[in-house]
């Protein structure tokens, strides 16, 4: 009887090891997405307006993280965790906001994003003030937005765009997303800049906080609100 070279045999075990490691990490990856999916099912945000369970779609979502490690896939699942909380809820269900639990899950997301831009980070972190967050020093955390995205709409940040993402839909094209990217930031400044000129108002330093937004920010739609808002202060 042929017997098969030493070398042979040790070829035929590594392809054997390997398709079954293969078969196991697609196991995972499907055992994975069904979760996801589930946990999706109870999010109204991502189940087509159906009725939600805030509980359910955190345990899922929860579950989920623990069976990935890639960050994008963490900071997406973070992201919808702080919307869960903060305004993806149902009242009519007993659900209720939690907006510092909210802020926890937001500010994941920031942290495995780091210098990375995505659609979620920038939700995270507008989302982070929230004008129904309580919050002592609202207009900083305006402030300290505006300062993080101004700079996002040069084209020398492109390289750190990423294009809309989902874990298990395939990603877009990152050049096009890059400029829908830009859109959206140029939207939320536009509201926060409107936004923070009030919450300098609402200050117990309206002057001082008005003149730091037109020395921090000048030429902008914030500045030249913040000088008309100056002028009247005067003026009374």
């Amino acid at each position: 009887m042929y017997q098969y070279p030493f070398n042979t045999i040790c070829l035929i075990a590594i392809i054997l090891i390997t398709q079954t490691s293969h078969a196991d990490d697609n196991l995972k990856a499907i055992e994975s997405n069904q979760l996801l999916k589930l946990a999706e099912s109870f999010d109204p945000e991502r189940n087509g307006g159906k009725p939600g369970n805030q509980l359910k779609a955190e345990q899922h979502y929860l579950e989920f993280l623990t069976r990935t490690s890639d960050w994008q896939a963490q900071a997406w699942v973070y992201c919808r965790l702080g919307a869960l909380y903060s305004t993806n809820f149902d009242p009519i269900r007993g659900e209720k906001a939690n907006f510092p639990k909210a802020n926890r899950y937001f500010a994941k997301c920031i942290e495995l994003t780091g210098n990375r831009i995505t659609h979620d980070v920038i939700r995270a972190r507008s989302m982070m003030i929230l004008p129904s967050h309580v919050d002592s020093d609202q207009f900083q955390k305006r402030m300290d937005f505006c300062q993080w995205a101004f700079p996002l709409l040069h084209a020398t940040v492109t390289k750190q765009w990423y294009p809309k993402y989902h874990p298990i839909i395939v990603n877009g094209d990152r050049q096009k997303d890059a400029e829908q990217l830009k859109k959206t930031i140029k939207l939320m400044l536009l509201a926060h800049q409107h936004c923070m000129v009030y919450d300098a108002l609402a200050t117990s330093q309206p002057v001082t906080k008005l003149q730091m937004i037109i020395d921090t920010f000048p030429q902008s739609d914030a500045a030249i609100l913040a000088s008309k808002k100056l002028k009247q202060l005067h003026t009374q």
